[in-house]
């Protein structure tokens, strides 16, 4: 799949997944957002290319409505974290809204 629609894809997962969520407090204002990834195998792991990878979901959430905008001023990148899980890697994101 090309890059494009790989980016276009997670944009439409995330915004889809906020959706079906149905929170009805959205647009934040701010909030935090924590990464954690699930991989297959134990090694070493760049956690700067592993949090720019997530760029289109939290696009998809800004389209989705819930969050007013994914800048520094509205959403705040805590560290990624990184588990294992040999069945069913995966990336968890934990948006929480700030007051």
């Amino acid at each position: 799949m090309a890059r494009y629609r790989v980016s276009a894809h997670a944009r439409l997962l995330a915004k889809n997944a906020a959706l079906e969520a149905e929170i009805a407090s959205g647009p934040w204002h701010k909030a935090t957002v924590a990464a954690v990834f699930f991989h297959k195998i134990e090694r070493r792991r760049d956690d700067i290319n592993h949090m720019a990878m997530l760029k289109p979901y939290y696009d998809g959430i800004v389209e989705s409505g819930l969050l007013e905008d994914d800048d520094s001023k509205h959403l705040t990148t805590l560290p990624a974290k990184f588990e294992i899980d040999k069945k069913f890697p995966r990336v968890e994101l934990t948006f929480t809204r700030i007051e």
